[in-house]
């Protein structure tokens, strides 16, 4: 769960964002992944993303 967090609430602190965005809060802005599973368990769905999107 560290590198989840370093990429979304740490870097939008160290990045001078977190009052916008890094944590999934009303009011901010957030791009959200779903999927089955364990996220730190790189093997499973994680591993192998099915699509992506971006705006």
């Amino acid at each position: 769960m560290g590198a989840l967090r370093a990429g979304t609430a740490e870097a939008a602190e160290l990045l001078g964002l977190a009052a916008g965005f890094g944590t999934p809060e009303s009011g901010k802005r957030a791009d959200v992944v779903i999927a089955r599973g364990d996220p730190p368990d790189t093997s499973g769905p994680w591993a192998t993303p099915r699509a992506s999107s971006s705006s």
